[in-house]
This record gives structure tokens, C-alpha cells and sequence, in this order.
């Protein structure tokens, strides 16, 4: 997973915020209206007030408007998305966690068609706490800590992200008031804390960690069965996964967010105002949990990329397109002096219509269930963007500062 600066964190939480599916409601409308609003015209005054000198936004003023979007997001979701495991419809799991929920995760795939069985693992360098168990469909793997039991069913691979299929049962039970803050509002969250080894033939290991700032996984999405059982999937991001043998991964902690809220009072460098938020109160369970998972370099998915090398004349454009199992990425090309974070690549399907990022991850879209043989990669200023998203997106194309057609085929 890269390490994204604050300008990038703010626009994959803008974009997050902005692609929520929330249900019918007059008040959500014109509290996310208002949100948007802020946003456009807070950046539009600021381009004015700056004239020709100014033509960047003030990222320091938007951390403040992301806070404030976020805000807004806390108190509709706090009121309409409470799960309660307690009284969750037991709904059995018929086959495997992937079939069950891969087209229900913001992160859709054709995971249980590409799955990778555990149970074929090399255990020779596993804890003594792991073993491997029989589930009536094959092996998975578990690791029990503290009354909380996590089991892996199956994990699927492209060239940079690990699919992980798990059970997580809790013997004391979760909490009845967890709130539920899924991505698009359908499948429950359970927040964790990792961390990865990477190792490579022959090469030095990579590490992923907070300490190193790149946290490969923040959140499973996934299902209460009942008080004690939450399945999910988790999407764990890597830079690279090509020529990796194998991965060492840990869940330090699993947590979930209650009702309940503190006050979080921050400060923005360069400016005297404080930013305060509700921010809320978590119930946490301490690991650790640790799976090892072997990798085949030669099968690391299909990966198409096709470099494209075209701009124009004011210097913007596409150097490459790449296409993985699940995903579809676009690397622009910026004249000297453009600010990056200013802009945003939306990409289109071969009916024109915007694909849904895959994961709520910027500028990183889904290939589930679309024509991508054919796509149009359209580079957006971010303003535009915001602007020309939802039924306003045929729009997209005409309003970039750079697009193209490309074939995938």
C-alpha cells in the first residue's frame, strides 16, 4: 500500500464520503448538499481571492472541511446504522465465506472462482497456537487469543492486494450497539490494527506496519450471524505482490465503534482555529493473531498493462493503464508546476458509465460485473469531479483536462 500524503488521504476520504449510498431520506440529502457545498465553494473563494497566483486550493482549509464533512457523516450514520449482533438474523453460510459475500463487499470480485484453499499451507513456521481444522467444506486456519477465535477459510491474490475469507467468533459475545460504518451502508464493520511481512526470492522482506506507516489493513467488511460470529472479507493492500513468495500477517487488535461519543479537539498547523468532532468510543480486543500464506510468483493473476503515452498540449494526459484481476488503474502524466492533488482520475466503462472504486481506495475502480474491454480514463480537476459524479456523470468525459479511449481487450 502506498504511503499517501495528507491531500491524498483527504481526497480518498472525500471520495469514500461522496460514493456512500445512504437510504432516502430529505434531511441526509441536504446535510450531504450542505457538505458539498462547503467543499466546492470554499475552494472557489479561495481561487478567486488568489487570482492568477492561486490556482491551487488550500489544503490546510480542506483538512477542516473533510473534518466537517466527516462530522455530518457521524451524526446521520450514528442515527440510521446501528448494527445489533444480538438480534442479527441468523442466515447460514451455505459453501464458503467468499460465494456468500463476495458481490456484498465494497470491494466486489469473482474471489470464489480464484480462491486459494488453505488447507494446502506449509504450517512448518506457524505458532504453536495455530492448527489446522476440518469445516466440512476443507481446511481453514484458526488462531484462538483472549476468547477470540479467527479463523481463515480461503485468501485470494492479485499482483498487490491479499483476499482474506474469515470467521471471527467471540466467546463473550460483541456488543448489541456496534455501529455499523460499512462502505455504501450494506454489510457490517469490524476495524482491526495489522501487519505483514512480505518475503521475496532472494530479495530483502518488505515490512508493513504502523510503525512503518503503511498499515496493510484498516477494517473487515463482512456480517453478524449472531451474538458471538462476525464472516468478512478483508482486502489487505501491498505495493507489489509479483514476485512475493510469501506473506507473515498478524491482527494485532479488533475493534468496533459503540454509539457513544468523546469530543477529538485538533489543531491545523498554520491556522488558530481548533477543529472539534464527535469521535466515537470503541470496543477493542487484543490479539495477537498470526497466519502465514505462501505465495506462487507465477500466479499472481492477470495483469494487463498497456502503456499509452499520450498528453496534450498543456502537458496532461496518460502514461499507462493497468488492468488486474479485480481492478482497473490509470497512471496520468502532469505538466510541470500542476499540483497532483488537484486532480483525480475517473475512469469509464465500455458504456460509458464511471466505474465504483474498488474499496473506497482513490483512484483504484472495480472491474465487478462491467465491460472493461474497452475503457475511457478521463483526468478530472477535483472540483469537476465532485461536480460531474452520480447522475452527472456522462458528463465526465467532455469536462476533463485529458482523456482517452483505450482497448483491453
Amino acid at each position: 500500500m502506498k504511503k499517501f500524503d495528507g491531500e491524498v488521504q483527504l481526497k480518498k476520504e472525500l471520495q469514500r464520503i461522496c460514493n456512500m449510498d445512504l437510504p432516502e431520506s430529505e434531511l441526509i440529502g441536504e446535510k450531504l448538499n450542505m457538505a458539498y457545498r462547503q467543499i466546492y465553494e470554499k475552494a472557489e473563494r479561495e481561487g478567486k481571492a488568489g487570482g492568477k497566483k492561486k490556482m491551487k486550493k488550500n489544503r490546510l482549509s480542506l483538512v477542516k472541511l473533510a473534518a466537517m464533512a466527516a462530522g455530518v457523516m457521524i451524526v446521520i450514520c450514528g442515527g440510521i446504522g446501528v448494527a445489533n449482533p444480538a438480534l442479527a438474523v441468523d442466515i447460514p453460510i451455505i459453501g464458503k465465506i467468499f460465494a456468500y459475500l463476495e458481490e456484498k463487499v465494497s470491494y466486489p470480485g469473482d474471489y470464489s472462482e480464484n480462491t486459494i484453499a488453505v488447507g494446502i499451507q506449509d504450517q512448518e513456521n506457524s505458532s504453536e497456537t495455530q492448527e489446522t481444522a476440518e469445516n466440512g467444506q476443507g481446511k481453514e486456519y484458526v488462531q484462538s487469543k483472549n476468547g477470540m477465535t479467527v479463523a481463515v477459510t480461503e485468501f485470494s491474490r492479485d499482483n498487490k492486494k491479499l483476499y482474506l475469507a474469515l470467521r471471527i467468533t467471540n466467546e463473550e459475545g460483541f456488543p448489541e450497539d456496534f455501529i455499523e460504518e460499512a462502505s455504501y451502508g450494506q454489510l457490517d464493520f469490524l476495524q482491526c490494527n495489522s501487519s505483514a511481512v512480505v518475503h521475496r526470492d532472494g530479495q530483502a522482506d518488505i515490512r508493513y506496519s504502523e510503525g512503518d506507516g503503511n498499515i496493510p489493513l484498516y477494517y473487515i467488511e463482512g456480517e453478524f450471524q449472531d451474538k458471538n460470529t462476525f464472516v468478512g472479507i478483508a482486502m489487505a493492500e501491498f505495493d507489489d505482490l509479483t514476485e512475493s513468495v510469501g506473506i507473515d500477517f498478524t491482527f494485532h487488535t479488533f475493534y468496533g465503534l459503540l454509539p457513544s461519543t468523546h469530543d477529538v479537539i485538533g489543531h491545523v498547523a498554520g491556522e488558530e482555529e481548533n477543529v472539534i468532532i464527535p469521535e466515537h468510543d470503541r470496543m477493542v480486543y487484543e490479539g495477537p493473531w498470526s497466519f502465514n500464506f505462501a505465495l506462487d510468483p507465477d500466479h499472481a493473476g492477470t495483469v494487463e498493462e498497456l502503456v499509452v503515452d499520450q498528453k496534450n498540449e498543456d502537458g496532461f494526459g496518460v502514461y499507462k493503464v493497468v488492468k488486474s484481476a479485480y481492478e482497473i488503474t490509470a497512471e496520468p502524466i502532469f505538466p510541470d508546476g500542476a499540483d497532483k492533488a488537484d486532480y483525480i482520475v475517473s475512469v469509464l466503462d465500455a458504456d460509458g458509465k464511471p466505474l465504483e472504486s474498488h474499496g473506497g481506495t482513490v483512484e483504484e475502480y472495480s472491474t465487478y460485473g462491467r465491460n472493461t474491454d474497452t475503457v475511457t480514463i478521463c483526468l478530472m480537476k477535483f472540483e469537476t469531479w465532485l461536480e460531474h459524479k452520480g447522475e452527472n456523470a456522462d458528463k465526465q468525459e467532455a469536462n476533463a483536462v485529458f482523456s482517452v479511449r483505450v482497448d483491453l481487450r
